[in-house]
C-alpha cells in the first residue's frame, strides 16, 4: 500500500513538475498513460483498493467542480448579454467534459 501511495506521490510531482512546457492536450495525454500504468500495476487486493479510491476520490472532484460550473452558468450575472451567453456556453462546456472525465475514472 506504501509503494502505491509513493508512486501516486511521485508521479504527480513528476507531472508538476514536468508541466512547465508541455500544452494542456500533452500533459492530460501523459496523466492518463501514467494513471493506466498505476493501475496495471496494482496487484495486491490492498493495492487495488487504494488505486480504486484515488480513482474515485478524482471522480467526484471531478462531478463537484462540474456541479459548480453549472450552478454558475445558471446563476445570476451582471453585464451585457453576448458576454453572458458566452461565459453560460463556456462554463456548460467545461462542466460536461469534467463529467465525462468523471466518467472515465468511474469506469477503472
Amino acid at each position: 500500500m506504501k509503494t502505491i501511495l509513493k508512486s501516486i506521490a511521485i508521479t504527480s510531482l513528476a507531472i508538476a513538475i514536468s508541466a512547465t512546457g508541455i500544452s494542456a492536450n500533452e500533459e492530460s495525454t501523459k496523466l492518463r498513460l501514467l494513471e493506466e500504468a498505476i493501475v496495471e500495476s496494482a496487484t495486491t487486493p490492498a493495492q487495488k483498493s487504494v488505486v480504486s479510491a484515488y480513482m474515485k476520490n478524482v471522480a467526484q472532484e471531478k462531478l463537484a467542480l462540474a456541479k459548480s460550473y453549472r450552478e454558475r452558468a445558471n446563476g445570476p450575472r451582471g453585464g451585457k448579454v453576448v458576454y453572458q451567453n458566452s461565459e453560460k456556453k463556456d462554463l456548460l462546456k467545461r462542466a460536461s467534459r469534467l463529467e465525462d472525465e468523471a466518467k472515465r475514472y468511474e469506469n477503472f
